[in-house]
């Protein structure tokens, strides 16, 4: 009974989120740039990041600093939260612990592995690991239940785990545009350097010698 939307840029999350939508974002290499963050975070309805890390937590869940990475076997919920309560036991293997960074109050999951706060009305969940969403994880004890339950608590989820690098689409820009300026000095410097090897060599140390043949 939920929508899911598969967004492939920021773009389509801006475009689809509202207010009674769950954003998911999962971290990616190509989850870094400041302006993707800073979008992402302006974009309307709840929040439920997958593996923040540095900077990404920082713009994202700004409630939330890491506490430590440890490597957790099966973990029960041992927290006042309904959907960890009903997945039950977790294997998340390594994993980010988050705690409060300020006043706000945080609900704590599995050790920090799992931690939700709510401020200006919006709810931010943040899990320190993948290990439960990835296909070599879902098997193990309560991994698919604690995806599907955090995912499915809304009636709109935006599933957005970038799989390129984005920036400015088009642009008239040649190839010689693209190649930074230090480029030319370098090959400007080794033509040098092969002229001047190239005169070295080449150059007559005297007169030649006449030479009696042996036979």
């Amino acid at each position: 009974g939920v929508t899911v939307v598969e967004a492939a840029s920021i773009g389509d999350v801006e475009r689809e989120a509202r207010e009674d939508t769950l954003v998911v974002a999962a971290q990616t290499y190509h989850l870094y740039d400041d302006d993707q963050l800073r979008r992402l975070a302006a974009v309307p309805g709840d929040r439920l990041l997958i593996a923040p890390i540095g900077k990404t937590r920082e713009k994202l869940a700004p409630e939330l600093r890491r506490a430590e990475t440890t490597e957790f076997g099966g973990l029960s919920p041992d927290c006042d939260l309904r959907e960890a309560d009903r997945a039950g036991a977790v294997q998340f293997g390594i994993a980010e612990t988050y705690e409060a960074r300020g006043s706000t109050p945080v609900i704590r999951c599995y050790d920090g592995v799992l931690a939700r706060y709510t401020e200006d009305g919006r709810t931010i969940t943040a899990v320190g690991s993948e290990q439960f969403v990835v296909n070599a994880g879902l098997a193990k004890e309560g991994n698919a239940a604690l995806a599907m339950n955090l995912a499915g608590t809304h009636p709109r989820m935006i599933w957005y785990a970038p799989q390129r690098s984005e920036g400015a689409e088009g642009g008239a820009a040649s190839l010689t545009d693209l190649i930074p300026a230090q480029v030319y000095w370098m090959i400007l410097q080794l033509l040098l350097a092969v002229a001047l090897l190239a005169w070295w060599k080449g150059r007559r140390v005297g007169p030649l010698v006449a030479e009696a043949l042996p036979v």
